[in-house]
């Protein structure tokens, strides 16, 4: 496939972006590879600074049982996932900014890493990618008890 083409022509990584005008990252898309490169990173995202309460997902050094990985958190559960930690929400700390820069839903990947990635998640009994579903409701106000739009299920590309 396209993939195993890519490596065999010697290409190293690959960029995905979810956004509008990915002209506008164009410059930062550059350094995301250059760090990449520079420090042998097999993931790495971009992002920016992020004020308490805006409408983007923060990114977070999340640990589970002896092993660690960066995620995004939705900009919708910031306030009840920092709620129990010592931040006590979605607040900005003495920079005036969230103590977690926030992400633009833009990554580079080494393609060795992405190509093992791929092998080790399809499921051998369907020969699908096997990603993980979640379901992303938005609630009309903060009562969470009616739904601005429909709910449906949804999978990130980072996953």
């Amino acid at each position: 496939g396209l993939l195993t083409k890519w490596i065999n022509d010697n290409k190293k990584w690959i960029v995905f972006t979810d956004t509008q005008n990915p002209l506008l990252l164009f410059r930062s898309i550059q350094v995301l590879i250059g760090s990449s490169v520079k420090n042998q990173f097999s993931m790495n995202f971009l992002s920016t600074k992020r004020k308490a309460k805006e409408d983007i997902g923060a990114l977070c050094k999340f640990e589970k049982n002896g092993k660690s990985f960066i995620g995004n958190v939705d900009y919708r559960f910031v306030t009840p996932v920092f709620r129990r930690s010592e931040i006590k929400g979605d607040t900005n700390d003495d920079s005036g900014y969230f103590p977690f820069p926030a992400s633009t839903n833009t990554f580079s990947l080494s393609l060795e890493f992405y190509s093992k990635l791929l092998k080790d998640n399809i499921d051998p009994t369907t020969n699908l990618l096997n990603i993980p579903e979640y379901v992303k409701p938005t609630f009309s106000d903060a009562t969470m008890t009616k739904f601005r739009t429909p709910v449906r299920v949804e999978k990130r590309m980072q996953d």
